[in-house]
């Protein structure tokens, strides 16, 4: 029987563009959870390593977990600890609206001026109703991944600065001496979405019903 040419889509999303940009997009989700463990890690550790927090921690999302380590830290130890917390949790912060952007934004396949990405396209109405609509390639995508590795990296030397059992568990990899505090690393930008007003202001639109 021969095929029927017309019945083959004419745009495909099985090509290796696309599976960068899924495998990318998916690394992103590992990287954010791995981020949202490490929270949870320094909520452990500032109640005295007690294992049954995770019982609490397991029904917070991640900004009352957040709300959590920011409000006891202050009380559980030194300034110079509390405000290297606290700068975790602000790159937290800010790394969780890229991720909560590109994660419940993207839509479908698409493309910019030259390259193949992922067409994202959120609404919000709190005061007026706003559109975001972009492209993000595979670029947009990968400085996200990296800025979460810088993330995670500071989170975990974190953990091992004020974790006697993750520094235990380091002793097998030849790792025996408490570290110092980590140094900060400097903040991303914030995320700045472009904004359109698909339907006009309240105002545009009573005049031009008038």
């Amino acid at each position: 029987m021969a095929s029927n040419s017309s019945s083959t889509p004419p745009y495909t999303e099985d090509t290796p563009e696309h599976h960068q940009l899924l495998g990318l997009l998916g690394l992103i989700c590992v990287r954010w959870n791995m981020a949202d463990e490490i929270l949870k890690s320094l909520l452990e550790e500032l109640l005295d390593g007690n294992k049954q927090i995770r019982i609490v921690s397991a029904h917070m999302n991640n900004l009352t977990l957040r709300d959590a380590v920011r409000t006891i830290s202050p009380y559980r130890v030194s300034p110079d600890t509390d405000d290297a917390i606290q700068h975790y949790i602000e790159f937290v912060d800010i790394m969780r609206e890229y991720r909560n952007y590109v994660v419940h934004g993207c839509l479908m396949f698409g493309r910019d001026d030259k390259d193949p990405g992922f067409i994202i396209l959120q609404h919000s109405a709190r005061k007026d109703f706003v559109q975001h609509s972009e492209v993000v390639t595979a670029d947009y995508l990968r400085k996200m991944v990296a800025r979460l590795d810088v993330l995670i990296s500071y989170g975990s030397k974190l953990m091992q600065f004020m974790s006697p059992d993750m520094r235990s568990f380091l002793k097998k990899f030849g790792e025996v001496e408490r570290p110092p505090l980590p140094d900060k690393p400097p903040l991303p930008d914030r995320l700045k979405k472009p904004r359109t007003n698909p339907l006009g202001t309240p105002h545009q639109r009573q005049a031009s019903q008038n």
